[in-house]
């Protein structure tokens, strides 16, 4: 997405973000998950798997509703996962076969890998396995926000050389919310204000959700 202007979901008569969380702060990326996710999701047929499905209901509920596919998902936090239907798992241990799933989505979970001591690499090298050949994943991840450090500093030549390995095709990049004028900012960041400078190359630091669509190779 070039800019929050361009986005279908730009209100200009009230100069914001049509979607539901539009009130400040990390909230405007939620909005763009949401878009990005709403995109997605109706594209999805066969076995889907969520990584890290976390709290937020939306995909679940959504694929589920959706005749031809097959809902699955995986979380270390699940307390109960027999409850939503979930598994006990992380994105180097997913508990299927090889060759399972159509699609994966990892909505804002990749920067969080490093916390079970699981690189992107490790976990991206899981996911091929349990991929059929051809198969699809969209992963988002925030940009300047948390998690591990290229993430927060926006190194985009790391973060793209996770897809460069030869397990991946078609791999394709959008940046939502970089340009975000005329809406404000979204100050989240972590960090303090003058080493965040250094790290941005916008007009005013704001933290911005990056988009990565592949299939197995």
């Amino acid at each position: 997405m070039p800019s929050c202007i361009q986005c279908g979901y730009y209100d200009k008569e009230s100069v914001k973000c049509s979607l539901r969380c539009d009130k400040g702060g990390r909230s405007y990326l939620r909005n763009c998950v949401y878009a990005i996710a709403r995109q997605e999701i109706p594209l999805c047929k066969g076995n889907v798997l969520e990584v890290g499905g976390g709290h937020w209901p939306y995909p679940r509920r959504t694929l589920r509703a959706i005749p031809e596919c097959k809902y699955f998902g995986i979380d270390p936090k699940w307390a109960n996962c027999a409850r939503i239907g979930g598994y006990k798992g992380t994105a180097s241990h997913i508990p299927f076969e090889d060759n399972f799933f159509d699609m994966i989505l990892a909505f804002e979970t990749m920067e969080h890998w490093a916390e079970y001591k699981e690189s992107p690499e490790m976990g991206l090298k899981e996911i091929h396995r349990v991929l059929k050949p051809n198969g699809g994943i969209c992963i988002t991840v925030p940009i300047h926000l948390h998690g591990a450090k290229e993430f927060i500093m926006g190194d985009l030549i790391t973060i793209k050389s996770y897809f460069s390995t030869g397990l991946w095709k078609d791999v394709r990049y959008e940046e939502w919310r970089k340009d975000y004028e005329p809406l404000p900012p979204s100050r989240s960041w972590v960090g303090k204000l003058e080493n965040f400078r250094k790290w941005s190359t916008q007009k005013e630091p704001s933290s911005w959700t990056f988009r990565i669509n592949a299939e197995k190779a």
